[in-house]
């Protein structure tokens, strides 16, 4: 027996509701698995920005040792420098005495030098 216009439309609006239903159910399945996702990408994301604030606090550090290892080696520089700077100054000191003491004795001797040619250009021989 062919099937009568009501159940016909009965027919209809079963498939569509089980049509409609499986489709409400793909879309509840999708946005499940788009829920789910998107919190694995989420934790992959904070899992990679922990890793690079690790890295990136370690060459911080690394950084600030460094920094502190060039302050020394400058703070050396300075004191070596003026440590340098007074023995400098202390042998410039000792080396003025001794020059002028030598160059006495050369004025000393080039005046003796002086007096004896003076003396025994005068046919006098003198000695002191």
């Amino acid at each position: 027996m062919p099937a009568s216009p009501s159940s016909k439309t009965d027919m209809a609006d079963k498939m569509y509701q089980q049509t409609e239903a499986k489709q409400k159910g793909l879309d509840n399945d999708w946005a499940t698995k788009v829920t789910k996702l998107e919190l694995l990408i989420d934790g992959c994301i904070q899992e990679q920005v922990a890793v690079i604030t690790s890295h990136h606090q370690e060459r911080l550090n690394e950084l600030q040792k460094l920094i502190a290892k060039k302050l020394q080696i400058e703070s050396n520089i300075v004191a070596t420098t003026a440590k340098l700077q007074e023995v400098y100054a202390q042998t410039k000191q000792v080396l003025e005495v001794v020059l002028d003491g030598r160059i006495g004795d050369c004025e000393s001797g080039l005046t003796q030098l002086g007096s004896l040619k003076e003396s025994t250009s005068n046919g006098q021989w003198v000695s002191s």
